[in-house]
């Protein structure tokens, strides 16, 4: 005689359960849930942006939206608290040089919360010097860090709305077809 299986019943706010497997398979995907919706929090909470803090700019035919990277670390310090503490971030530059040209390679690994919550790095660059120049771009290291910086917290979900293109129509989106795109 085939063993019959034992019926538990379990009250679980006014649902009665009729086996304890079937608990179980409820409890794992209530769980699921629940993790799928934690790992959505910071990004839904730092990805919407205020417009006060975006700006259009314009490369050639190239033109989408920007935002203060200040700001992007103000969202940070809200969410995470102040830098060094709750969130941070290391930087490490090189300065590759190849035909007359220098330029500054900014790599920047970000973490959250514990200082070893790490991920990067990410690079951001700019030309420091090239033979056309009459000195040195003395900002290209500032620039550098803070392309990588805000490339980097957009990983996080920061001003994702910036990033997923929210706040360019058609007409102006980057299309990765213009002329001056070597890519």
């Amino acid at each position: 005689m085939p063993d019959k299986k034992k019926s538990t019943e379990i009250n679980l706010g006014g649902l009665i359960l009729q086996e304890e497997s079937e608990y179980q398979r409820e409890k794992a995907e209530h769980d699921k849930l629940m993790k799928r919706k934690a790992h959505m929090d910071v990004w839904n909470s730092l990805a919407p942006s205020e417009l006060k803090y975006l700006k259009k700019v314009s490369f050639g035919q190239r033109s989408f939206t920007s935002i203060d990277p200040q700001y992007q670390i103000m969202k940070m310090t809200k969410m995470f608290g102040p830098v060094g503490v709750g969130w941070g971030y290391n930087v490490e530059y090189d300065y590759p040089s190849a035909n007359d040209m220098i330029l500054i390679v900014a790599k920047v690994t970000i973490w959250t919360e514990l200082p070893e919550n790490t991920f990067g790095p990410i690079a951001g660059s700019r030309t420091f010097w090239h033979k056309d120049m009459k000195r040195p771009a003395e900002d290209a290291g500032k620039m550098a860090l803070t392309d990588a910086l805000t490339k980097g917290l957009s990983h996080l979900g920061c001003d994702a709305d910036v990033f997923l293109g929210k706040h360019d129509n058609k007409h102006n989106a980057d299309n990765g077809k213009t002329d001056n795109n070597p890519f």
